[in-house]
């Protein structure tokens, strides 16, 4: 039996825990340096703040 999602997305697309997901934001702060670096991030969206190992993140530069 399938599990239901647990949130929608902003496109509509329903999400489920271990679901890949890309994320838009801007870089507002990188401490540290090289893959273990901490990089701070603001939401486009929802204006949050997120902070990841900067191995975990794959860079696109646009202008948002």
């Amino acid at each position: 039996m399938p599990v239901p999602p647990t949130a929608v997305a902003r496109s509509g697309k329903p999400l489920n825990v271990a679901d890949g997901v890309t994320v838009i934001g801007n870089i507002t702060a990188i401490t540290g340096s090289g893959p273990t670096a901490t990089v701070t991030l603001t939401l486009a969206g929802s204006g949050i703040s997120v902070a990841v190992q900067a191995q975990d993140c794959a860079a696109s530069t646009q202008t948002l």
